[in-house]
Parts: structure tokens; C-alpha cells; sequence
């Protein structure tokens, strides 16, 4: 075995402008990669001609159970980019269609609207000229001793870390500004609420119809209603400080929350979940969809150290993530640098994640019971989750000053968010595939029974002590007084090419910097890039020779192995 080279070491309606609409459409169009949707097969063939509109298969399910279903209508982004103007123009295009039913115009970049319709109704829309998609407005549901702990936050702040200066927005179920606990970190609020118009949704939102709020207030949660501290509660977990033992300080006490409240209130027992629970908390596709899309202007425009949004509500995926239609919007907002945070969920399954933590670019979190150190059974684990943090018993604020304990991947989300504040903190401006991969590489591996599958918890104190670089040699060959290697190296500190050095025999032979095209590499490492491909010759003398290619580490770390290789020189 060679030896390694010595360590290195390092030092109202909303408003937009022209200009921003087009940059929106542009994105939730595909223009940037990974924001398109692909085709689903459609669900319900009108008779005769197929139809020119995709129908996701969710319509034909709501249909066969209700008679009727709430739709999110997409149209054709040909219908102009002035809201006024074109709001005319959606309602003309689906109006003669679905005759009598209310159709309701979202404020959104892409022309979309939402009616509740039957079967001949879909029909219809799916043949009307300008329709391109149909699916369900579905309903998302909130997802529910110091955690801070647990992820490693303290050390961090004892060397005066604490996610200042970043803002993490929480769309839930509004958050009481007013709390001890969150004093003077909620920067700003807005609401979008009411489902799109959904028979029997109400609308939360202060001010007349309740369907949109901006400003102070207009995010303050609700009342009345089961999970209405959900908000509060999970901004708590995020940027709390200064609360009792049970609850000191949430994972990034100094970073600021900008809270947007995006459900509503529901009197229907089938949306609830049985009379029981009724009224309930219910989250609308439609309600999400415009809050993605203020949330990505505000990225653009005044708050550029907005990192992450979370997201600790969920509802069932429409089966092929990569056409969910929250994907646009989160891989926009993805695009710009902050990071969505998504719960898993809490009904058991060990095969499936739900909507929205399914969607490619949405960092998906699972829960952890700090107390057994397992995986709790509830939380929903399967392809796609990628970190674990405590869910279980967690401590921190609810409305009216006070605080309680809940359990729940709710709880475990805004740990990661608060995760990521620190990190922009200590690290600066990190694309979230970066953020998600540094967390990724500096956490413990968990193994959940149920499934066997091993996810990292997240463990701020390791991420932060300096990742080093990893990779793989996938070639190794000996020639005729030569050895060729190549293969790819990724330091998780930085985006940038990396060197590699070469070794033969535990002697240096050769180096180069990792800069090489590997498109299969920036897939694999969303946020990373491509540029990360070595391959070197060296000269070696005849006989059988050992290799070693070692990454050279770039900020805090070492320099690390990649891997050796054995091979025949001629």
C-alpha cells in the first residue's frame, strides 16, 4: 500500500414586471433544466378523437369516487402575460366548456385557472383549444427535551454561528410574529388561501374573500381548527430563541422567518377524513402553486439571502414525480438557489414518499427518534428521501406564547432548514444540490429496520469540520511503460475542479486537475456541475504495479483516497 500525500489544508393581486413574467414562464416552460414535466398517458378518453390535452390519471380516480373533481386547468402560454388581460381570455377558453360552474383565474406566470367539473366536463377541456393539462387541486395535509442537540446546532453556535442573515420562508399554517420565542424574526408575511375557488374551502387570509394577504398580519395563523399551531411550531424548530429548558433555541436562532400561511379550512369529511375530524387544515395545489411563484420574486428582487423554503405538509403523488405539477415551481425556485425542504410523511410506508418531497429537486426528510435512535414506524421513507433529523417529541412554540411537544416529519423538515441556514451562513451562497450534499456526506448513517435502507442524519458539527473528496477510478490500465487512470473526484466543499494526484507504488507519478466533462457526474450531483472528470498517464516500469489516485482536498479536510488499483505494465 502506497502512502498518502501529506493532508492540505485551506482557508394585493401580485404585481410583476414584464421582464420578470417572461423569466417565469421561461422557467415553469422547461427553459431551465430539469423544470420540464413529462407527458402522463391521459386518463379519461373523451369519445372518438383521443384528446389533445394530457388529463393526469388523479382525475379519472376523483371522478370515479365523487362524480365530480376540483381541476387546476393549464392552459397554453400563448394567452399573453397581462393578468388582466388574459384572465379574460382563460375564462373565455374554459367558460363555454364547464357552463355555470365558477371558474376561478390564479395569479400565476402560466395561465392556469381552477372549476370543479363532472366527467363531460373534463371531456370538453381536455378537446377545448389552449387547454394542454389537466389535474386534481390536490390536498396536502400538515404533517406532524432540545433536537437542537441532536444535529449538532450547539457547537456551531458556541463559535458564534447561528444563520445570521438568512431567511428561510415557512409555508404552513401561519405563525404567531408575536411569540416570545420568534420575536423580531418574522420578516415579512403573505397568504394564499381558499383553494382556488373549492366548494367548501374557506379562504384564511385576513381581508375580503380571504384569498390573498401581504404584509404584517397577513400570515398570523388561524383559529378554530385543528393544527393551527402547526405553523408556529415548526417556525420554532427553524429560528426559535430564548424559550424554556424543554425548548432553548430552535436550529438557526439567528436567522429570520418569512412566513406565508397556504391552507385552508375545510367542512367536507371526505377531504378531512371522517366527521370526527371535521373542519380541517387542507393545503390546495392551486394555493401552492402562487405562493412558489411570490416566493421566487421575492428571491429575485429583495431578498437574495432567502436559502430555503419548507415545506412540512404533504398529500399523495400522482405516481410519476418528474410530472407532479408543483415540480415547475420548486425547480424554479431550486434554480435561484433556495432550497425546498420537504416532509416525507407519517403514514408508514416504507415504498413511496408523497407529494411534494417526491419531486426530484425538493430535498425530502424523514423522521428520527433521538430516544431509541431508530426510525420511528410512522415516518414514510422510500426512493428519493435523502436526509433523516429528529421528529420525535419535539419541543417549541404554539401560538399564545406558549410551547408543546409534537412528533411528526413535520418536525424533523425545519431542522434541515434550519440546517442550510447555517451553512449559507458559514459557507456563503450554496445551490441546494451543493447544501443537500454536504449535509449528506457529513451525516451518520441511519439504517431504518422496517426497510433496510440507510439514510444520513444530519450532523452539523461533521459537515462543517471540512467534507473531503471522494469519487471513483473507473479505468486502470498498464501499457507499455505507462499506466493510464481516469475516473471523476467531487471536494463537497466547493463546485470548483479539485486536483488529483497519482501514486505507483506508493511513489508520486503524476497530477492533474479533475476538470474533465462528466455529464454523468453532474447528474448524480445536482448543483455541482459536470466538470469534475480526470484522466492521467503516468510513466510506471514493467511487472505488476499498485495505483492509487488520492483527491486533493480544497478549504478544511485532508486529502483522501479514491482508490487503488492493481495492473500490468509491459
Amino acid at each position: 500500500m502506497g502512502r498518502a500525500p501529506e493532508p492540505v489544508t485551506g482557508g394585493a393581486a401580485l404585481r410583476r414586471s414584464l421582464v420578470l413574467v417572461c423569466t417565469i414562464v421561461a422557467v415553469l416552460s422547461g427553459a431551465l433544466p430539469g423544470a420540464s414535466a413529462a407527458p402522463a398517458a391521459s386518463a379519461v378518453p373523451p369519445p372518438g378523437e383521443p384528446s389533445t390535452a394530457i388529463v393526469e390519471p388523479g382525475v379519472e380516480a376523483e371522478l370515479a369516487a365523487d362524480g365530480q373533481v376540483d381541476l387546476i386547468v393549464e392552459l397554453d402560454p400563448g394567452l399573453g402575460t397581462d393578468p388582466a388581460g388574459r384572465a379574460a381570455r382563460v375564462r373565455s377558453a374554459i367558460g363555454d366548456e364547464v357552463s355555470g360552474a365558477p371558474v376561478e383565474v390564479l395569479d400565476t406566470a402560466l395561465p392556469r385557472a381552477t372549476v370543479t367539473t363532472d366527467a363531460d366536463g373534463v371531456r370538453r377541456l381536455a378537446d377545448a383549444e389552449g387547454v394542454r393539462r389537466l389535474v386534481p387541486n390536490r390536498r396536502h395535509r400538515p404533517l406532524l427535551t432540545t433536537s437542537a442537540a441532536a444535529v449538532q446546532a450547539p457547537t456551531l453556535w458556541s463559535g458564534g454561528v447561528t444563520g445570521a442573515g438568512q431567511v428561510v420562508a415557512v409555508l404552513d399554517s401561519g405563525v404567531d410574529a408575536t411569540h416570545p420565542f420568534l420575536a423580531g424574526r418574522v420578516v415579512d408575511e403573505a397568504c394564499f388561501s381558499g383553494g382556488g375557488g373549492v366548494p367548501g374551502a374557506q379562504g384564511l387570509c385576513p381581508g375580503p374573500g380571504g384569498r390573498w394577504a401581504f404584509g404584517p398580519g397577513a400570515a398570523a395563523p388561524c383559529t378554530g381548527v385543528a393544527m393551527c399551531e402547526h405553523g408556529t411550531h415548526v417556525a420554532g424548530i427553524v429560528a426559535g430563541a430564548g424559550g424554556p429548558a424543554s425548548a432553548a433555541s430552535g436550529v438557526a436562532p439567528g436567522a429570520s422567518i418569512l412566513a406565508v400561511q397556504v391552507f385552508s379550512r375545510v367542512t367536507d369529511p371526505d377531504d378531512c377524513g371522517g366527521p370526527a375530524v371535521t373542519p380541517c387544515l387542507i393545503a390546495f395545489d392551486a394555493d401552492l402553486l402562487e405562493a412558489f411563484e411570490w416566493l421566487y420574486l421575492a428571491r429575485l428582487t429583495s431578498r437574495p439571502t432567502l436559502v430555503a423554503a419548507n415545506l412540512s405538509l404533504g398529500g399523495p403523488s400522482l405516481g410519476d414525480c418528474s410530472a407532479d405539477p408543483l415540480r415547475p415551481g420548486i425547480d424554479a425556485l431550486s434554480a435561484v438557489g433556495v432550497a425546498v425542504v420537504a416532509a416525507t410523511g407519517n403514514w408508514g410506508s416504507k415504498t413511496r414518499i408523497g407529494s411534494p418531497a417526491c419531486i426530484p429537486s425538493a430535498i425530502a426528510v424523514g423522521a428520527y427518534d433521538e430516544s431509541t435512535r431508530s426510525v420511528p414506524s410512522f415516518s414514510v421513507s422510500g426512493p428519493g428521501l435523502d436526509l433523516l433529523a429528529p421528529g420525535v417529541a419535539i419541543t417549541s412554540s404554539v401560538p399564545g406564547g406558549g410551547f408543546r411537544s409534537i412528533s411528526g416529519t413535520s418536525m424533523a423538515a425545519p431542522h434541515v432548514s434550519g440546517a442550510i441556514a447555517l451553512l449559507g451562513e458559514v459557507r456563503g451562497p450554496l445551490p441546494p444540490g451543493m447544501a443537500l450534499l454536504q449535509l449528506q456526506r457529513g451525516g451518520r448513517p441511519v439504517t431504518d429496520p422496517a426497510d433496510r435502507r440507510t439514510t444520513p442524519l444530519v450532523q452539523l458539527a461533521t459537515t462543517l469540520a471540512g467534507l473531503t473528496p471522494f469519487g471513483s477510478v473507473d479505468v486502470a490500465r498498464g501499457g507499455p511503460g505507462s499506466v493510464s487512470v481516469s475516473g471523476w473526484v467531487i471536494d463537497p466543499d466547493t463546485a470548483a475542479p479539485v486536483g488529483v494526484h497519482v501514486y505507483v507504488d506508493g511513489r508520486f507519478a503524476g497530477a492533474q486537475t479533475a476538470g474533465g466533462s462528466r455529464p454523468d457526474v453532474g447528474v448524480a450531483y445536482p448543483g455541482y456541475g459536470a466538470g469534475h472528470g480526470f484522466s492521467v498517464v503516468v510513466p510506471a516500469v514493467g511487472g505488476t504495479r499498485q495505483v492509487c489516485v488520492y483527491g486533493i482536498n480544497t478549504g478544511p479536510g485532508v486529502n483522501a483516497l479514491v482508490a487503488c488499483r492493481s495492473v500490468v505494465v509491459r
